[in-house]
């Protein structure tokens, strides 16, 4: 493995420059695992990962700073390596250093596997604050390393005081988030927020710091987070346990918009897709159309999706999202549409009374019945 931490540690500290670390230095295992360690690619037997540590430590040292990784795998469950299937640095024990003039920060983009113990500082989720030239993490478990960032000077960290500025950060951006939002969907490690100014997400691949949400409720301001853009999905990942407000939860509702509104631009939208019809789902895909406009639906949260029924049509409540380059559409509730328009002009339950539209024309009395709808008896189907 020595080939390996020659290849990731001389690329993560050749960016450094000058006698201090630049602020805000990321080395991203995901992205340029390819180009970093090309020596590596498919030495282990099932082509999963790129070889494991053999050595005891190994250090590389540019412009006076120095890495290290300890590869000590006594009573570890498996060997520290890179994986390139998906792509990590994963360290089962051992220790990790970083050693350079004066560091104030150190960022881990984990997904919330971080199990590391620093010598010196805090180490909060994610993010450790503290003032020195050499930290040593103790690895205590399955860690799952897809970047570091470093910061040598004080980090200067934005605040975003509404979401539209928090969905304005690039990738990798600490951030202090000083506003409030409200949760209008939660499902699993997916929390998605909303203020006056535009919508998000939180991700939390653990569901721990997401412990204390529920829709309806507002999230407390001044919590800390990293901006990942995960296939082009915008992704708030909160460094600790968020908080809520004392506020009593609110009736969440969701808007109607048009099929042609279920665009990148509005990711992470919770929305109303009404009187549309889909596809029976193939897998997890499945096609949403109305007006001869299509969008791809995808079963992201496992709802029971039944097979359409022919000649009616729906609506759809479900979460604008991307994937790559694909924008996806997905449900979190289907419903049989049930068109606004129809109403009776005689305020009685005679099921033979004539039924009309609002524009006065009478509708065909195929139905077993009516139903009050919005205090209007409709056509009951």
């Amino acid at each position: 493995m020595n080939k390996f931490l020659r290849y990731s540690f001389v690329a993560l500290l050749a960016m450094f420059v000058g006698n201090a670390f630049a602020a805000g230095v990321y080395f991203d295992f995901d992205a340029n695992y390819a180009t970093l360690f090309p020596t590596l690619k498919g030495t282990s037997s099932d082509e999963s990962h790129d070889g494991d540590f053999t050595e005891a430590t190994t250090s590389t040292a540019v412009e006076g700073f120095t890495v290290t990784v300890s590869a000590a795998n006594e009573g570890a469950s498996a060997a520290n390596r890179i994986w390139h299937s998906d792509p990590r640095l994963r360290m089962y024990s051992g220790t990790l250093t970083i050693k350079g003039k004066g560091i104030k920060q150190i960022f881990f983009n984990d997904g919330g596997s971080l199990k590391l113990t620093p010598s010196t500082g805090t180490l909060t989720g994610s993010l450790w604050k503290g003032e020195a030239d050499e930290v040593v993490f103790t690895v205590g478990g399955n860690s799952r390393i897809h970047g570091i960032e470093i910061n040598g000077n004080d980090p200067d960290v934005p605040t975003a005081a509404n979401i539209e500025a928090l969905n304005a950060l690039a990738n990798n951006t600490a951030f202090t988030f000083t506003g409030e939002a409200q949760v209008v969907y939660l499902n699993g490690r997916y929390a998605y927020i909303k203020d006056a100014t535009g919508s998000s997400l939180i991700y939390d691949s653990s569901t721990s710091k997401l412990a204390n949400l529920a829709i309806g409720k507002k999230i407390a301001a001044n919590w800390t987070g990293k901006v990942s853009i995960y296939n082009n999905l915008f992704e708030a990942v909160p460094d600790a346990v968020l908080a809520v407000t004392e506020d009593a939860p609110v009736e969440v509702t969701y808007p109607e918009v048009a099929i042609a509104d279920v665009v990148a631009t509005n990711m992470n939208q919770v929305v109303v897709l009404k009187g549309v019809t889909y596809t029976a789902p193939d897998g997890k895909n499945f096609t949403i159309s109305k007006g001869g406009v299509d969008v791809k639906g995808y079963n992201q949260f496992g709802l029971e999706i039944a097979a359409p029924e022919a000649e009616k049509s729906y609506d759809i409540t479900g979460v604008i999202s991307v994937y790559k380059t694909d924008v996806q559409f997905q449900p979190i509730k289907i419903e049989e549409f049930i068109p606004s328009n129809i109403s009776t002009i005689k305020a009685n339950t005679d099921v033979n009374a004539p039924v009309y539209n609002l524009a006065g024309q009478q509708v065909e009395k195929s139905y077993k019945g009516l139903v009050i709808k919005n205090g209007k008896k409709v056509i009951n189907k």
